[in-house]
């Protein structure tokens, strides 16, 4: 009986000492194992992957999120998007239909720069004659002092002028409308007659003189040469575009 109870003691003795060791170690690795954090949804994650997923959740709220432009509807109802800003627009191609009215615009300016280009012949030769009288009356120099050659000069002055102003004048008669021709007629007299009497009133300042008929001629002279250029002016429009038709022929 002796005997059996030492070898109850003994196995006693041996589960306890069994006991403590694995209790110890039980304890001794939950101290030493890190705590895992806990989410609110109570699922466990790593340290690890809470660290990406914040970081991802950064970076998503970081970043500028697209504004929506305005939705409009089409025919069969669906959504679109809003037609681009001014920006976008003058990248965008234009349809012929938008193209069209800047092919009109170069048309015309095409068709203006023609027709700056183009010259008035007769107001050209008026300034030549211009040029001409100019030289010549510095060729005569002295010789044109005296009461002669001055009255000479002068005449040659107007039978040029007159030449000139008689070709601008027929050459607008004859292609102006039939309504404007009664009236160029009429203010074509009108200014002889004007002429003649700014003549006789010039030459009174030299009355009884040698120099009265040369102030006589000279007053002609300039109001002749205004006139020419006058008229140049006035009808520049159709002289240049005859000018062009015998051109073109």
């Amino acid at each position: 009986m002796k005997e059996y109870r030492n070898i109850f003691l003994l196995l006693f003795v041996a589960v306890l000492g069994l006991s403590v060791t694995l209790c110890t170690r039980y304890l001794t690795g939950a101290q030493n194992a890190p705590a895992e954090p806990i989410n609110l949804t109570g699922s466990t994650v790593s340290s690890g992957a809470q660290a990406q997923e914040t970081a991802s959740d950064t970076d998503r709220d970081e970043a500028p999120q697209p504004v929506p432009g305005p939705v409009g509807e089409t025919k069969e109802g669906t959504a679109y998007a809003a037609a681009p800003d001014a920006g976008e627009a003058k990248e965008a191609a234009l349809s012929p239909l938008e193209t069209a009215p800047e092919e009109a615009d170069v048309g015309e300016r095409a068709e203006g720069a023609a027709r700056s280009d183009a010259v008035n012949p007769y107001l050209v030769r008026l300034e030549d004659l211009d040029a001409q009288i100019r030289l010549n009356r510095d060729s005569q120099g002295q010789a044109s002092s005296t009461n002669t050659a001055a009255r000479n000069l002068a005449n040659s002055e107007l039978k040029l002028w007159e030449g000139e102003l008689n070709t601008i004048y027929n050459t607008v008669l004859e292609n102006v409308g039939p309504g404007e021709t009664g009236a160029l007629a009429a203010s074509q007299r009108e200014w002889l007659r004007e002429r003649d009497a700014e003549a006789v009133e010039a030459a009174k300042n030299s009355s009884g003189g040698s120099q009265e008929s040369v102030e006589y001629t000279m007053s002609l002279v300039q109001s002749t040469r205004s006139r020419a250029y006058e008229l140049a002016d006035q009808y520049e429009y159709l002289l240049t575009a005859l000018s062009g038709t015998d051109q073109g022929e």
